[in-house]
């Protein structure tokens, strides 16, 4: 009888993995319950899910470094959530730009460079308890199999601790968010070290002057 019962369940699951693939304008329930799963009635398969990786970090502000290394994770994943850690912080030497202005640096970066369909952006402050931050980042942004971390030893450490893969991206260039603070503040060039569309948003939003006020103090 339980047996049976299985046989059944079983049957009827295929049934609506089928439709979400081969009949999708009959089972949009479907593929909004499970949108990561796909059925092939034709081979009768079931295909790989996406893989979603995470990626953290301050951007302040968004650079050429940055892109450049999302671009490479992009080459291994299918989508790609990007924390703006520390978003708690602006108005400061070292978090300038609050974090609706650097979730802007990045899409506006990411759409110029038309990647912005293959990222989520989402601004998470930071808290005391550093054994808890992977459970925190987990609790901000959902689901992801693989966490992307720059060279950081310590954030590598607490997602592997809580049984997450990780992986170490590599610096991508010579660009260091400090010193394109402190030249945008003296008004040496920097244009070049950030994308043109963070280098049009960092004008409109005054930078310079900002940054100038934050250095004096």
């Amino acid at each position: 009888m339980v047996l049976a019962l299985v046989e059944v369940l079983i049957v009827v699951l295929r049934c609506v993995l089928r439709c979400a693939l081969c009949e999708k304008e009959l089972s949009k329930t479907g593929w909004e319950r499970d949108p990561e799963q796909y059925y092939c009635h034709e081979h009768r398969m079931v295909l790989p899910m996406r893989t979603i990786g995470l990626y953290i970090g301050r951007f302040q502000p968004f650079h050429n470094g940055h892109l450049a290394v999302i671009k490479d994770i992009l080459k291994e994943v299918d989508q790609l959530k990007i924390v703006v850690g520390s978003a708690q912080h602006k108005g400061t030497k070292e978090n300038p730009f609050d974090a609706e202005e650097r979730k802007a640096m990045i899409y506006t970066a990411l759409e110029e460079a038309k990647l912005a369909d293959k990222v989520q952006v989402f601004p998470v402050p930071d808290i005391l308890w550093h054994e808890k931050y992977a459970d925190h980042i987990k609790e901000q942004v959902g689901d992801f199999q693989i966490v992307f971390t720059a060279e950081n030893k310590m954030l590598n450490d607490l997602f592997t601790a809580k049984g997450c893969q990780t992986k170490t991206c590599q610096r991508i260039g010579d660009y260091v968010g400090t010193e394109i603070r402190m030249r945008i503040a003296e008004g040496k060039p920097w244009e070049f070290m950030v994308p043109p569309a963070v280098a049009v948003y960092l004008k409109k939003i005054n930078a310079k002057r900002r940054l100038e006020i934050v250095f004096r103090s």
